[in-house]
């Protein structure tokens, strides 16, 4: 082929014509899975290709573009309490390999028998995101707990979905049930 990717992984197309513009020649680029790079040409080399009376054309590259086809990935999904007192709260802290856009609430699952999720923000200035998770105050005692990540419910920049993830265990530990007690006198005879 006459044309070269120049650190582009992918594929490139057959050249093809531009309709009523003989001067026009177009290809189509698709990107590699799975790559972040930003630095990326296509080239075509010095003769390579003639004009109509056979003179050889110079060659010459694209403008630098970016590929982004890797998706986000979180390095860090983590709940600041292994193990939660009925009615008491802890901090989920998300960290992201990169921006991420479009993370709510409803991105993620859990028991809500349990306990609610809420107040998501991301801290300002990085890609770690954090939510408030509150054991429920009459919520039963429950061990190996956890709080997962939707797939593909978040993306980066670039628009490639997120990969799934789920925390690690946590308890919940209910109040202890309380005893009736019957106080009183017994009369002797």
């Amino acid at each position: 082929s006459d044309l070269t990717l120049d650190g582009a992984v992918g594929t490139l197309g057959n050249l093809v014509k531009g309709g009523q513009d003989p001067t026009r020649w177009t290809a189509l680029f698709t990107p590699g899975s799975n790559i972040t790079d930003a630095a990326n040409m296509i080239a075509i080399a010095s003769g390579s290709f003639t004009d109509l009376s056979g003179n050889p054309g110079a060659g010459g590259q694209s403008a630098v573009f970016a590929i982004d086809t890797a998706a986000p990935t979180t390095t860090s999904f983590q709940l600041s309490a292994a193990s939660l007192a009925a009615g008491q709260s802890a901090t989920l802290a998300i960290t992201f390999s990169e921006a991420v856009t479009g993370l709510a609430l409803s991105d993620f699952s859990f028991n809500a028998a349990l306990g609610t999720l809420d107040n998501l923000q991301q801290v300002s200035g990085t890609n770690q995101w954090t939510a408030i998770y509150t054991a429920a105050a009459g919520a039963p005692s429950s061990s190996n707990n956890t709080i997962s990540l939707v797939a593909g419910s978040y993306a980066d920049e670039a628009g490639n979905g997120g990969a799934a993830r789920v925390s690690s265990p946590f308890a919940v530990v209910g109040a202890a049930p309380a005893a009736n007690m019957i106080y009183g006198t017994v009369a002797g005879d």
